[in-house]
Formats: structure tokens, sequence, C-alpha cells
């Protein structure tokens, strides 16, 4: 065995991990070599990283080693989508901490909250991705947005909305669903306007955030006198889910023969009337009025 190996060996690892392997403190990391030979003598390469892969999965490695680096272990006991090697998980780690401090996330920024991360199924690429789409959001809410995200996620700062969206479970997709669905609620609440369909309904809809309130402005607008149509044309209480109706119609989601029927009635009986207004009763989709 070459002496060359060892010190090819330490240099790679030191270079990988940023441990220095002569320091006292991580004495523990020396004895790595000691499992490392027996690959090496067996042809793997010292400068092959692989090789500290190979040393975790050893049963001989040392539990420090084990310890520092379980999150590659674990994840792939759980033949998690996340796949990183030792290599994979150091040069992430240190982009995470990076990452995490610009968005003024230090104290996020330590081996046991990015450990975490992982195991979360969370890379780095994802986190930058959250953190982006929460800056995005801060930025880009009007007040009535604000307020139901501060609801959901616990703040309003971007720093505060990145922190809710990193400790979470979902992912990037589910994380803008929810942002999405946050815009077209505040857009309601622009309006003056408490939805009453579900947030699956309203994203259903596919309507940007400009749109929804040209949409809840026309709901606004026509939501009393169809109200009043439906006690004066249809049975007691069949009123009571008419703004549903009128919202699925004119936010695109579903066409209502009801509503577009009491509005007819209603302009024949009473146009030129006192009473209900016709042009309160208008079922043109927004931008049609």
């Amino acid at each position: 065995m070459a002496t060359g190996d060892v010190k090819i060996f330490n240099q790679v690892f030191s270079q990988i991990t940023g441990i220095d392997v002569g320091k006292q403190s991580e004495s523990w990391a020396a004895s790595l070599w000691n499992v490392a030979s027996r690959y090496v003598n067996a042809g793997v390469s010292a400068e092959e990283p692989y090789l500290y892969d190979l040393i975790l999965s050893d049963e001989k490695a040392p539990q420090s080693y084990k310890d520092r680096f379980s999150a590659v272990t674990d994840l792939k006991k759980k033949n998690s989508k996340l796949k990183l090697t030792v290599a994979d998980y150091i040069q992430q780690e240190n982009q995470y901490k990076n990452l995490l401090t610009n968005a003024g996330l230090s104290d996020l920024a330590d081996e046991t909250n990015i450990k975490q991360f992982f195991l979360n199924e969370v890379s780095y690429d994802e986190a930058a991705k959250r953190i982006n789409n929460a800056y995005k959001a801060i930025d880009n809410a009007d007040e009535y947005t604000k307020s139901i995200l501060d609801q959901r996620f616990g703040g309003l700062s971007k720093s505060d909305l990145a922190r809710g969206l990193l400790t979470g479970k979902e992912g990037t997709d589910e994380i803008e669903k929810k942002v999405y669905g946050a815009q077209l609620l505040g857009a309601a609440k622009s309006a003056g306007i408490t939805s009453s369909l579900t947030e699956q309904q309203l994203t259903s809809s596919g309507l940007s955030p400009t749109e929804a309130k040209k949409a809840f402005a026309a709901v606004a607008e026509q939501q009393d006198g169809i109200k009043q149509a439906s006690r004066i044309f249809e049975t007691r209480g069949a009123q009571d889910d008419i703004q549903a109706e009128l919202e699925k119609q004119q936010l695109g989601i579903a066409p209502s023969k009801r509503v577009t029927g009491l509005a007819s009635q209603a302009r024949a009986e009473f146009s030129g009337s006192t009473g209900i207004t016709t042009g309160s009763l208008s079922t043109r989709k927004s931008g049609q009025i």
C-alpha cells in the first residue's frame, strides 16, 4: 500500500467535507483510512469520491462518520426520490448555508436543520424554489392576499413566509397551489365577498389574480339582485346556494342555467320598474358586462 494513497485520501476527504483530518477534534476522521484501505487495496482509487459512500455503508466505519452523514443512509433506506452521495450532501449543505444566510434565515443554517430538510426530501434546488416563491408571493401580494398568507404561514415578512414554506413537507407544486389559492381568496375579499366556493373549486378556474378580481367584482355587483330574484321566483331557502352558482359562472368554472334564468325572469318582470335593477342582473362573465 503506497503512503501516497493515504495522503491523497486525506486530501480528497478534506476537500469534499471541509474536515481537517489532522485536527484532534476530528480524530475520528483519521480512522477512516483503516476502512478505506481495504477498498483501495481492492482497486478503488483513493481519489474516487464514491469511496466515502463505500465507507459509510461499511459496518466498521466510525460511528461519528455514520452520524454525520446519517441522512444519506436514511434516504437510501426509504428509497427516497432525493438521492445523495456523501459528496452531494456536503456540496448541497454548503449551498444551503449560503442560501439561508442570504435569505435572512441564518438561524436555520446549521447541520441539524439542514439534515432535517434533506430527510424531508427538500433538496437545495427545491429550497431555493420555495424561498423564491415566498419572496414573489410577498412582493406581488395585495393587502387581502397578505392577510390570508399571514393566517397560513404566521408572518408577513419574506423570511417568515420562507420559513413556513421551508419547514413544511409540501413540495413546490403544493406550495404554489396554496399561494395561488390565497391570491384568489384575496381577490374575493378585495370585492367585499366571502367566497362560497372551496379553495379547490376556486383554483380550478385557472384565472389569474387580476382576472379573478374582475370576476368577483361582477359577483359583488350581481349577487343582491340574483338573491332577491331567487326569493321572489323560487321556494323559500332556495337562495342559500345561489351565490356559489353565480361565482362559478363568473369565474368560468361552470355555467348556471338557474342564474341565467332568474336574471331573465327578473328583467322580464321588472324592467322599467323600481325594485330589482336590470343592471344588477347581467349574467355575462366578467369583462362582458
